[in-house]
């Protein structure tokens, strides 16, 4: 019995070394999209997102590492999301509550958090902030204006902020190569685009009382991810049209093999022979394609395991081809 416990603990601890290992080059390569983004100057908003995919599996591959909750907390920080960043600075101060780097971020929360507070209020109770007005009447606003619009101002924010927090942490959408995959990809970009809709109007609304740049600025991701999904669907598409393909090939490959085991005629041979080159022929030109798609840098959702399929019925058919040879030509 303690031998098996001993084996189950060893086993255990060699899976949570893989984990681990993941985990870390997760993290790493997340880390380093921040940085690439920053050197970037932030222009390119999809950056935030895939290095917060990765920290979010890092995360769960080790839910000890304060670095990966460290970088969450920096990216929700860049969006001005400060309950966000927060949380996580909260989670890696119950991992390590002494630790001054984790202390550090704590107190750059705070101090941003009244930063953005002093802009925002700033931006209200100055006239000179407002847009001029360029209508032939000049605008008359009451209190109750104000008050709205400053209301309208905070539900867009909110707005905005609940959508990147979604994008952030659902993550990056993912190709599919079936028909309810696509159709699912392609509901969540009409949910999003309806969404950014609504928000696009606010802004149009709010731009005519008050100065809209840190909003839009805010909804830049939104836009990026938007453009995402359009490219996620588009070669979705493309990897379920070379899909049904490829499974039509394996099948048709199937066939030909038991027909090969089956004939009892030598004519046939020559015939069978002409099938091998051109499914042969067919396989290159599937694996051209695979290489075309994997140029575009993104996930294959099974596609290489049905080409090895393919191969694998390929090598089966040859070798009945040649059982078949040796069978008619004895």
């Amino acid at each position: 019995m303690f031998q098996q416990l001993e084996a189950l603990s060893k086993l255990s601890a060699s899976r949570d070394q893989q984990r681990h290992g993941q985990s870390e080059k997760q993290l790493i390569d997340g880390l380093n999209l921040i940085d690439q983004a920053q050197a970037e100057g932030f222009n390119q908003p999809l950056r935030l997102q895939q290095a917060a995919s990765l920290l979010t599996e890092a995360i769960k591959r080790n839910r000890a590492e304060i670095r990966a909750y460290l970088g969450m907390a920096y990216i929700f920080l860049l969006l001005e999301d400060h309950s966000m960043a927060q949380k996580y600075v909260h989670q890696a101060l119950q991992l390590q509550p002494n630790n001054p780097l984790v202390r550090s971020f704590q107190a750059r929360v705070g101090e941003d958090y009244q930063r953005v507070a002093k802009r925002r209020q700033e931006l209200r109770s100055n006239p000179a902030a407002r847009p001029t007005q360029t209508t032939a009447q000049p605008s008359r606003m009451t209190a109750a204006d104000d008050d709205d619009i400053d209301a309208l101002y905070d539900q867009t924010e909110t707005h905005i902020r609940q959508m990147l927090r979604e994008l952030m942490l659902v993550g990056m959408p993912q190709p599919a190569a079936d028909h309810s995959g696509i159709l699912r990809l392609e509901q969540a970009l009409e949910t999003h685009q309806a969404n950014y809709a609504q928000i696009m109007a606010q802004l149009k609304k709010i731009e005519t009382k008050l100065d809209t740049a840190d909003l839009m600025r805010l909804v830049k991701p939104v836009e990026a991810h938007h453009q995402r999904y359009r490219q996620v669907i588009s070669f979705s598409q493309l990897l379920k049209g070379l899909k049904d393909r490829l499974v039509t090939e394996i099948e048709q490959v199937k066939e030909i093999t038991e027909e090969a085991r089956n004939t009892q005629d030598p004519n046939d041979i020559e015939v069978l022979e002409e099938n091998l080159e051109a499914l042969l022929d067919n396989a290159d030109g599937f694996a051209q394609e695979i290489e075309t798609l994997q140029q575009q840098n993104f996930p294959l959702a099974g596609l290489e395991d049905l080409y090895e399929q393919l191969q694998e019925r390929l090598e089966t058919y040859q070798d009945a081809l040649e059982e078949t040879h040796s069978r008619l030509k004895a």
